[in-house]
């Protein structure tokens, strides 16, 4: 039995809930084209690194991205193209990229590469042929996840897809006489290139099948409290493929769930900066999953430092914040709302939380 003073504890804890979830959703309909606003979409958190674009013509801009090992492709801020993920590959910024015609069309394309790697893993060369219209990710695959199986049992250098003909034994001369690596162990990988012998990225499709009993397997790892173990069981696929070249067409709902739960671990992990894009990704393809919001929210109130980007960042969870009430309040489940969510739109409330 319960003791009156704890009745009366709980009680009064009971009204406050109330009273504090009544003023939140008696904000929402004044509130709810602030909150539309407040909640861009997915490409408005992509990290890239502007300053150190590159241009490729016809208005075209290859642009490294910012703590992820990635190339965007962009025109007029739309991402035209993005590469692969290939970790360590970026010694390629110590590079100047070069203009050369490459497919013998007349018109100069793009090649950069590392002119300082030291070492195999960063090996990486980015080609761009056609005013940016083509672009191709060439690198050292240490593991082979992402490859088909690599020929004559090769050192796996894989190419994010078929580059032009004769543009790959053309490629490897012309990096050759200029590479200024101390090591020796990227010349294989060159040779590689020269006899055709590269592997091909493997279709992000063709490993779907594998993220379902990966996600099964983190879930269980989440419900025993190890949630960085449930994140490092995802890892492996979501740094081999892009979230958004993973069912594109969105025929799998159930890859928006998996999608969702897989940010959430990276944002209860700590930081990283795919959080918020892939957060984003699932709320554009599933406009109505309430928790997205929430997730969101707060991922955007956990945003690390105090720089403007982290103040604009914080700013916009309020309206997650409220879409996410607005969308529990339509389903009735008004009810289920935590308290932080009336309590993090005061300025300056965003903190640490754990939503799902």
């Amino acid at each position: 039995m319960i003791r009156a003073p704890m009745q009366q504890l709980l009680a009064k804890r009971e009204v406050a809930r109330r009273g504090a979830l009544a003023l939140l959703l008696a904000a929402i309909p004044a509130l709810q084209a602030e909150a539309q606003e407040a909640t861009p979409g997915f490409e408005a958190f992509e990290e890239a690194a502007l300053d150190e674009a590159v241009d490729l013509g016809g208005g075209a801009r290859v642009v490294p991205s910012i703590g992820t090992d990635f190339l965007y492709v962009i025109r007029d801020g739309m991402r035209l193209w993005k590469s692969p993920k290939a970790k360590r590959w970026f010694a390629m910024r110590e590079g100047e990229p070069e203009r050369v015609d490459i497919d013998g069309d007349g018109i100069p394309d793009v090649v950069w590469y590392g002119h300082k790697a030291h070492y195999a893993f960063e090996f990486g060369i980015f080609v761009s042929v056609r005013g940016g219209t083509e672009n191709f990710l060439v690198h050292f695959d240490p593991h082979g996840r992402i490859t088909t199986s690599a020929p004559d049992g090769d050192p796996l250098v894989t190419a994010s897809a078929k580059l032009p003909p004769q543009a790959a034994k053309w490629l490897a001369e012309f990096v050759r006489g200029r590479w200024k690596s101390s090591s020796h162990d990227v010349m294989p990988f060159l040779d590689q290139l020269r006899r055709g012998t590269y592997a091909i990225s493997r279709d992000p499709m063709e490993a779907y099948p594998e993220l379902g009993p990966l996600h099964a397997k983190a879930v269980a790892l989440f419900r025993e409290q190890k949630t960085r173990e449930a994140r490092y069981v995802m890892d492996p696929f979501f740094d081999t493929y892009d979230f958004r070249q993973v069912d594109p067409d969105n025929r799998h709902p159930e890859f928006t769930a998996i999608l969702n739960d897989y940010a959430f671990f990276l944002s209860e992990d700590g930081w990283d900066p795919e959080t918020l894009p892939a957060l984003a990704y699932v709320i554009e393809r599933d406009p109505g999953r309430a928790v997205a919001y929430l997730n969101m929210a707060d991922a955007l109130c956990k945003y690390p430092g105090s720089s403007a980007e982290t103040t604009r960042y914080k700013s916009l969870a309020a309206g997650y914040y409220l879409k996410y009430a607005e969308l529990m309040t339509a389903a009735g489940k008004q009810k289920q709302v935590p308290k932080r969510v009336s309590d993090r739109l005061r300025p300056g409330a965003c903190g640490p939380a754990a939503a799902r």
